[in-house]
């Protein structure tokens, strides 16, 4: 057949032992053809359609099959050398058929009859078997991550299940086969592995998080990471000494694990709901919101083991229970039963024990004791006491002594403190407190001289001694305020709001009603140190008063009476005002172009003065002498 053969169509012919070595079957067609032990030694079968052609033993040294189509043909057996010319795929199948190659990863091996062939072990990642026959082929540990597989590629039901696993991710695999399977690294979380056959299989680097391996068959050629064999030994062998074990993400559901001592255990993200946890040791293990648990068994936890998170501990029966130490920082024990209770050395910072239960039979460190008595007790008599860290959130503390009190990390959220006394109160950044009683604390407690309370409400607030120098206080509410000596030196009293509740010194209110405009009458008074800035005085009588200190700028004295007022040199008076007084009470007579509009001059001894170019309108100088 050296010519007569090319192009020839032999589909399915019997040529099985033939010897057409030499031949040109160019361009045949040779699909399906039987060529065992057919000898083709430096044939020309450039571009022959050889599909599904039956190779085995066929002799095809120095063969040229450039360009042949090879899809699915038995390649088993046949001979080459390096004289045959052959595409670097078929060359390829022909090396896995024949001579076991394994480092296939990213290999086009699509439509490759690969039947019975051993790959074991083989890398198939990102190999391309589409349109493949693989069955029969061992494929034990072959990876086939990302291998390309497609409607066309035969392969056995397990090694399919087994690429699905790894590629498209199946899970439900209840009494599967995957014995031998390559599944490293695999994404089997949430997987049903119940009776499934994990023999000699590796799971390296596999995450089971929440997977189910209740009745899995694992042996000692299992490789599986030690989390997971752990999980494995806990539900199928009954395994109980569990300390410091990582079980995070373990699908534990319904496991006996009565007394097991699970200290120190990550059980962060495990599903528990079921499990028997009596007797079992919580203390220090970890839990947070993804760990599936029974809600009594998350109580003990959290009241063994505390945490950030306010614990809901509402109406618990705790009662009898050994809390020693327990961390309850933040719980909230409202309406619990404590009676009988062991909570010595415990943390009740910020704790609600508002309604909780108390008897003799509770032991309790003394000061969470007095705790519980000023929210459930009433207890006022507070002075010194360490109240430190308590959750005092909404308590009523009216008229309450804090005098010295240790409120650091304290929480008075919402708290009364309508005149209670807290000079010396010890409050830090952490302490909770409602911004009117925080400005109260720092008035009382931090330099409030010249403070800017323009505003500010500070009634029902005990400010007794307070140091208010210069403070601006215009506008502000001191309805039913304590202010029994305090310093008000120059304190802006304009618009402040008082009542008949507020508790002021007489000096003081006077100063109120003058700043305010409801007194006129002010012969003789005392208003040392009053801030009268801008205020209205047209007309009053301060004849007498004792403006030492005052502060009367831009105060409109129209036709005030300064007569024998006292001033000294810390007054500070409007100039035209001065020389009102100074005329009036020193009897200033250089008054040439000064301004004395509005000016009270009446009765005064102007005998002599110079009052040329003088503002005298509206002034008063009835019985003024102004003779020569």
């Amino acid at each position: 057949m050296s010519e007569g053969g090319r192009g020839a169509d032999l589909t399915g012919a019997d040529l099985s032992g033939a010897e057409l070595s030499g031949a040109d079957l160019r361009g045949c067609v040779l699909r399906g053809a039987d060529l065992r032990g057919t000898g083709m030694a430096a044939a020309r079968l450039g571009r022959a359609n050889l599909s599904q052609a039956r190779l085995e033993g066929a002799d095809l040294c120095g063969a040229d099959l450039r360009g042949a189509e090879l899809w699915r043909a038995d390649l088993r057996g046949a001979r080459v050398d390096a004289e045959t010319r052959l595409d670097e795929k078929w060359r390829l199948v022909w090396e896995v058929v024949n001579e076991g190659r394994r480092e296939l990863d990213g290999a086009d091996l699509a439509g490759a009859d690969l039947r019975g062939v051993d790959l074991r072990e083989a890398d198939l990642s990102e190999t391309d078997l589409r349109g493949s026959d693989l069955r029969g082929a061992d494929l034990w540990q072959a990876d086939l991550r990302t291998a390309k597989v497609d409607g066309e590629t035969e392969l056995d039901d397990k090694w399919r299940r087994v690429w699905a696993v790894l590629n498209e991710g199946m899970h439900e695999l209840s009494g599967a086969d995957l014995a031998g399977a390559c599944l490293r690294g695999a994404q089997l979380r949430g997987a049903d592995l119940r009776e499934v056959d994990l023999r000699g299989a590796d799971l390296s680097g596999a995450d089971l998080w929440q997977a189910d391996l209740r009745g899995t068959k694992v042996d000692t050629e299992t490789r599986l990471d030690g989390r997971w064999r752990l999980v494995w030994e806990v539900l199928n062998e009954g395994r109980r000494k569990l300390p410091g074990a990582d079980l995070a993400g373990a699908d534990l559901r319904g496991v006996d694990l009565r007394g097991a001592d699970l200290a120190g255990t990550d059980l962060r993200g495990a599903r528990l709901v079921g499990a028997e946890l009596a007797g079992a040791e919580l203390r220090e293990a970890l839990l947070d919101e993804d760990t599936e648990i029974d809600d009594r068994y998350r109580q003990i936890w959290r009241v063994l083991n505390g945490g950030q998170a306010a614990e809901d501990l509402r109406g618990a029966d705790l009662g009898g229970v050994d809390l020693r130490g327990a961390e309850l920082a933040h719980a909230d024990l409202s309406g619990a039963d404590l009676r009988g209770t062991d909570l010595r050395g415990a943390d009740l910072r910020r704790a609600n024990v508002q309604g909780a239960l108390l008897d003799e039979g509770t032991r309790l460190d003394e000061k969470w004791r007095l705790v519980w008595e000023v929210v459930n007790k009433g207890r006022r008599e507070l002075a010194g006491a360490d109240l430190s860290g308590a959750n005092l959130r909404g308590v009523d503390l009216r008229r309450a002594d804090l005098r010295g009190t240790d409120l650091r990390g304290t929480d008075l959220q919402g708290a009364d403190l309508w005149q209670a006394d807290l000079r010396g109160a010890k409050v830090d950044e952490q302490t909770d407190l409602d911004a009117k009683w925080r400005l109260v604390w720092e008035v009382l407690n931090r330099d409030a001289v010249g403070r800017e309370l323009s505003g500010a409400d500070l009634s029902g607030a005990d400010l007794r001694d307070a140091d208010l120098r210069r403070a601006d206080l215009s506008g502000a509410d001191l309805r039913s305020a304590d202010l029994r000596g305090a310093d008000l030196w120059r304190a802006n009293l304009r618009g402040a709001v008082l009542n008949g509740e507020t508790e002021l010194d007489e000096r003081w209110r006077l100063v109120w009603e003058v700043a305010n405009g409801a007194r006129r009458e002010l012969s003789g008074v005392d208003l040392s140190g009053a801030n009268l800035r801008g205020v209205e005085l047209r007309g009053a009588d301060l004849s007498g008063a004792d403006l030492s200190g005052a502060d009367l700028r831009g105060a409109d004295l129209w036709r005030a009476d300064l007569r024998g007022a006292q001033l000294d040199d810390a007054t500070d008076l409007d100039e035209k005002w001065r020389v009102v007084w100074e005329v009036v009470n020193e009897g200033r007579r250089e008054l040439a172009e000064a301004d004395l509009s509005g000016a009270d001059l009446h009765g005064a001894d102007l005998r002599g003065a110079g009052l040329t170019g003088a503002d005298l309108r509206g002034a008063d100088l009835g019985g003024a002498e102004l003779t020569r």
